[in-house]
């Protein structure tokens, strides 16, 4: 990182420590944003969630690991796992439109969004922010580790995925990807 990126970056960090705090009015029930991800194909569930405005009728969603597959019966079926996706979320509320993004491989299986350029291990998703006309993604980096370990995983890394045209499809997005000098984990 150059000595202009780190000052950038640690503006950054300084402006959003100094934003306002946010103050918890409570919360209700969303069964209209619950129905969204109810799912019987394709997409059928994610873990490690977030969100970002795009603008403000539109969203998007990170998922870390991700099943793609079917559900029958209450149960999944021909499903398997891949390491991210996203979805668009258009308006809010009732009328709101979700429409999940997962690449495919050339047999039509699918894959994770966004691998990383070193080849080593996977990417999981961990939150963005969009910032003028770019979108920041938060990217840990992630490999296997041997049976004796408690998680079968471990860090190994933390980027930052630089995404230049955040309102195009996500499929024609071009996304720079940048490792963190410092990582935390």
């Amino acid at each position: 990182m150059r000595p202009g990126q780190l000052i950038t970056c640690l503006l950054l960090v300084t402006r959003l420590a100094a934003a306002d705090p946010l103050v918890f009015t409570g919360a209700r029930p969303a069964p209209e944003m619950n129905a969204l991800f109810e799912q019987k194909d394709n997409w059928i569930g994610g873990d490690g969630v977030y969100s970002v405005a795009l603008t403000p009728e539109r969203t998007l969603w990170l998922f870390s690991d991700t099943w793609v597959g079917s559900v029958r019966a209450g149960k999944r079926t021909n499903a398997t796992i891949v390491n991210n996706t996203l979805a668009l979320q258009d308006g809010r509320g009732a009328s709101a439109k979700l429409q999940f993004i997962i690449r495919r491989d050339a047999e039509g299986k699918p894959r994770a969004f966004l691998t990383p350029e070193d080849k080593r291990g996977w990417f999981w998703l961990q939150s963005g922010e969009r910032i003028e006309q770019r979108l920041f993604l938060f990217l840990a980096q992630v490999e296997k580790t041997d049976a004796n370990s408690v998680f079968g995983f471990r860090q190994i890394g933390e980027w930052l995925g630089v995404v230049t045209n955040p309102l195009a499809s996500p499929t024609a997005w071009r996304v720079e990807q940048r490792r963190l000098p410092c990582e935390i984990f």
